[in-house]
């Protein structure tokens, strides 16, 4: 048999060889960045399919919230006792409201603000605050995520920038057809986003409201600009990391139009191509392995 180093020195076998050489290394450097590039696009697709369940379960929570509070406010003109007890607070101090219900001898009926406490624990503790625009003064009632509240009245100046910390629910408040003020419902969206989307731990996440951002978590997110991510106007994608040891990652970004918010995620792309990569490693080894036998063979 003739030795390789003695085949290679014959120039019609070596010029053959070398064509079959380039010939498969062209062919499986083709299949394996084809290969690649379809486990990467895969990746990609289960990233956008999981950020949209996470944004569609935030659309459909906050649908749940502002159906909520369409109910409270139906079941208060439902009720005389509730309806006179919220028009005896509507437009009026704390002091002036609790002084009120002492003359008036009602303080065993049910009260407004019990309700009211009520409605934020319906709406998983999301209303932050509630202000109460009457003729006479802007009433601020305020809600932690453990349900306690304090009133106070406040300038209008202050509602403004209330309002600039969360999605606004504003229903106008008419008595006996006549409009009187409105009400706003500020519902604090970061927790319900945060829970949605960063489900692991894993995820940067960035809310856009009011022409402002606020990171929501990731521990990775100083790692990507979200500027490059709005800039591109593609609603998904893959961006490099700042740094070179970053890696890549998968971003999506989904835009409501209802309630007024956008939110960006992005997560490293190698947990979202386990499956994809095994198959590509399992295909290359696979490849290699039968090109290699064909060119002993050869």
């Amino acid at each position: 048999m003739m030795k390789t180093p003695g085949f290679l020195k014959l120039k019609i076998y070596r010029r053959t060889f070398l064509v079959y050489l380039f010939i498969v290394i062209f062919f499986y450097s083709f299949i394996v960045y084809n290969s690649y590039n379809n486990a990467r696009l895969t990746g990609q697709q289960v990233f956008s399919e999981q950020m949209g369940r996470a944004f569609s379960q935030v659309e459909e929570k906050l649908d749940g919230i502002t159906g909520t509070i369409d109910n409270f406010l139906t079941r208060l003109y439902s009720s005389t006792a509730l309806e006179k007890d919220f028009f005896d607070f509507f437009g009026v101090t704390p002091a002036e409201y609790v002084t009120a219900r002492l003359r008036s001898g009602t303080t065993l009926h049910e009260a407004y603000l019990d309700i009211c406490d009520n409605l934020v624990a319906d709406c998983s503790y999301l209303i932050r605050y509630i202000l109460y625009y009457s003729a006479e003064n802007i009433m601020c009632m305020e809600y932690n995520q453990a349900g306690y509240s304090r009133c106070k009245t406040i300038e209008h100046a202050q509602g403004e920038a209330l309002c600039g910390t969360g999605y606004v629910y504003t229903r106008d408040i008419y008595r006996n057809s006549v409009y009187i003020g409105k009400i706003s419902f500020i519902l604090d969206l970061e927790p319900l986003i945060e829970h949605a989307f960063c489900t692991g731990g894993e995820n940067a996440v960035w809310l856009k409201m009011h022409g402002k951002v606020r990171l929501l978590g990731g521990a990775t997110a100083e790692e990507i600009d979200f500027g490059e991510i709005e800039e591109s106007g593609i609603k998904q994608g893959q961006i490099q990391g700042i740094y070179r040891k970053s890696g890549n990652y998968f971003y999506a970004v989904n835009a409501s139009e209802r309630y007024s918010y956008m939110v960006a995620a992005a997560g490293k792309n190698i947990p979202y191509m386990k499956s994809q990569l095994r198959e590509f490693w399992f295909l290359c080894a696979g490849l290699l392995v039968v090109f290699g036998l064909i060119t002993m063979l050869y």
